[in-house]
């Protein structure tokens, strides 16, 4: 007899015999699926539920805080590392964008300036302003805090400075503000 011929009746046995596993867990599991543990899966509600930091209804455009939260949940965690790598991209765009008009006009862009570009070239980095995700800080200084997330002066979060985004904690954004 061949290897392959002695592979395949092996593993037809195998098949046809099963794993000697006791089926009965598993036909309790299917008929109760919270025996899983499912309704443990479900996100947790945010811990500081004040005013502006929710998402707007309506627009779908408004996020909060994308700061790691001590005891919010491995699931509500997990969402914020998605909303913060949202969150660096719109301030990588938007450091992209005051950047080039802080190059044509030879000066840093005030906040007015910076809406009326992006009214045109960006719409969606427009509304996470409008709304408050994003603020402005309207800064002369080349090398500051151009622009920083919601409530990341008070819990960190995601500060644009001299045109790069990076996660920066609560006292570092304060101390640039003071600047």
């Amino acid at each position: 007899m061949s290897r392959g011929l002695i592979l395949g009746i092996t593993l037809l046995a195998c098949v046809v015999v099963g794993c000697g596993k006791d089926k009965s867990e598993a036909k309790k599991r299917d008929a109760n699926p919270n025996a899983l543990g499912i309704d443990d899966l479900q996100a947790p509600p945010p811990l500081d539920a004040s005013p502006g930091t929710r998402p707007s209804e309506g627009t779908g455009s408004a996020r909060e805080n994308t700061n790691f939260q001590a005891g919010a949940g491995a699931v509500q965690n997990i969402r914020k590392a998605g909303q913060r790598t949202a969150t660096l991209n719109d301030m990588q765009q938007l450091g992209l964008l005051m950047t080039q008009m802080e190059l044509e006009s030879n000066r840093m862009p005030q906040p007015t300036d910076v809406k009326n570009a992006i009214r045109r070239d960006a719409p969606t980095l427009l509304a996470l302003i409008e709304d408050g995700t994003i603020i402005l800080t309207g800064t002369r200084d080349r090398g500051g805090l151009w622009a920083y997330e919601t409530e990341a002066d008070k819990r960190g979060g995601v500060g644009l400075v001299a045109g790069t985004p990076r996660r920066m904690q609560a006292d570092e954004i304060q101390q640039m503000l003071k600047k």
